[in-house]
């Protein structure tokens, strides 16, 4: 017996394996049954035990099956009287017998030998079956590819898929076939997608992931997918809330009500029904995970500690005015209206992130991928920035208003900004920026909860839209990439639809 180290959690945090009940009909002490004897082979070493279960202490290399659940234990006789050793309760009866087999990875697979001894202790021959039954080889569950058929077939029913022992309609050609084609995702089916497939193959979605939430649930659970349909994942890295409000203060540019109602898991939900809505959405199943905000700080940014915070005043200016640079980051900065979304920004504001779009923000993403989610699109939402005067010179615009360069609330991070640095791809969504936000032009900068619970949701569905293909906003491309709106008013248009290329996505990494 070797001392494996995977164990599986059928519940976050439980630290027991699955446990499968072996019965072996006819093997009983009335059909002469003295012992029985069985053997695992062939038994996958799969790191962890789902695509994205690991645990503290490292990577997980033990087997996947064991008659043991505390280590790796591939051979086992059971008696007539009862054995509990190995934590095996098992034993012959007298017309069956039973035992355990211990499950520790989602995608694992072996081979179970079974070698039953008469009476006079000679072997009455051996059996061998795959757990799971396999019959073409391809190393999931026949029973798991069939109900994906008739998943398959609801949605797509001009090309329907039929299980022979043979079967291999999920897994050629790489297996990550999704048809371009919605189906009958949307009532009149007459949308798809810019390609075929969704970036994961079919044993990864088989072996599914542990998420928090997406698809018509919160919480976090352990989900298999489906080579059936088109599936998005999210990384969420938001600060706390507590670590929010406290860093808004209480000055007149802390909407503290709007971000008191902020919920990161009612937000990514209203965002995951508009991606599923069957007339509403684009056709793709969305889940997230949520990870902890890690902001950028240490004598690693321009050789200051906290460097990434700009902790002076900044103004409103509605007049035309010369340049007025700060001297230090705890110096005096302009901010004037944004045009593009209507909204003058007059205010105090304190730890606002300082650099510019092509700076600290590309390394922000970066230092919060979780490189365990390679597949997911990033999305990263610190609490407040904007683009205090720097280097640029005020541009007239509507005099009397000057505009000073300024970045968006929302934006995304692709290859166009950083093309050689994937890992700096994303989204990024600024809390803080979008509650002060003001819906309508000239009223006060700060929205009301529902209000902001309902632009942040656009924002995020909005931002993920460009990652997924489509780069641009034409004029009338549809509500999602148009101008700003409520969720709850949004649906995705056929043209923006036909720009979504799930393989090729912007916001995760190979």
């Amino acid at each position: 017996m070797s001392n494996g180290t995977n164990v599986w959690q059928t519940v976050i945090d439980a630290a027991t394996p699955q446990t499968v009940t072996v019965n072996l009909p006819n093997l009983g002490t009335d059909r002469g049954i003295s012992k029985i004897e069985l053997a695992l082979s062939d038994v996958t070493q799969i790191p962890g035990w789902c695509a994205d279960g690991f645990f503290p202490s490292g990577p997980q290399t033990g087997d996947d099956f064991s008659f043991s659940p505390d280590g790796d234990l591939r051979n086992i006789t059971v008696l007539p009287e009862t054995q509990s050793d190995h934590g095996n309760l098992r034993r012959i009866l007298a017309s069956s017998a039973h035992l355990r087999l211990f499950c520790k990875d989602t995608g694992g697979k072996c081979a179970l030998t079974v070698t039953p001894y008469g009476r006079d202790g000679m072997s009455l021959g051996s059996l061998t079956v795959t757990v799971p039954v396999d019959e073409n080889g391809d190393g999931i569950a026949d029973v798991w590819e069939k109900d994906k058929i008739i998943e398959h077939n609801a949605l797509h029913p001009g090309s329907p898929l039929v299980w022979s022992p043979s079967f291999n309609g999920f897994t050629a050609n790489g297996g990550d076939n999704e048809p371009a084609a919605l189906g009958n995702r949307r009532t009149d089916g007459s949308y798809s997608h810019a390609a075929a497939g969704d970036g994961l193959t079919v044993q990864q979605e088989y072996r599914g992931r542990v998420v928090d939430g997406g698809a018509g649930f919160t919480g976090s659970r352990h989900v298999r997918f489906s080579p059936a349909r088109k599936e998005l994942f999210v990384q969420v890295s938001v600060p706390e809330l507590a670590s929010l409000l406290a860093e808004t203060g209480t000055g007149p540019a802390a909407n503290t009500g709007a971000l008191s109602a902020f919920d990161v898991d009612e937000i990514m939900q209203s965002v995951a029904q508009l991606y599923a809505h069957s007339t509403k959405g684009a056709g793709i199943d969305l889940y997230w995970v949520k990870r902890p905000f890690v902001p950028l700080q240490g004598p690693a940014v321009m050789n200051r500690p906290n460097a990434y915070r700009y902790t002076g005043d900044m103004e409103y200016r509605p007049e035309q005015q010369p340049s007025v640079f700060p001297t230090s980051l705890n110096g005096s900065a302009w901010i004037s209206a944004d045009w593009e979304y209507r909204k003058l920004v007059g205010r105090t504001a304190h730890n606002v992130v300082f650099p510019t779009h092509n700076g600290m923000f590309e390394l922000m993403m970066e230092e919060n991928r979780d490189m365990v989610l390679s597949r997911f699109v990033m999305l990263l939402m610190p609490s407040r920035h904007a683009h205090v005067m720097g280097t640029g010179i005020p541009v007239p615009d509507n005099p009397p208003y000057t505009t000073i360069p300024q970045l968006a609330n929302a934006f995304c991070i692709t290859d166009i900004h950083t093309p050689n640095f994937p890992l700096r791809w994303g989204a990024v969504v600024n809390l803080v920026g979008l509650a002060e936000e003001a819906p309508f032009a000239y009223s006060e900068p700060h929205y009301n909860d529902n209000n902001f619970k309902q632009i942040l949701a656009w924002a995020i569905a909005h931002e993920i839209a460009h990652l997924l293909g489509c780069s641009d906003n034409p004029v009338g491309s549809g509500i999602l990439m148009g101008p700003r709106c409520f969720i709850s008013a949004c649906t995705v248009s056929s043209f923006e639809i036909s720009q979504i290329n799930l393989k090729n996505k912007k916001g995760a990494t190979p």
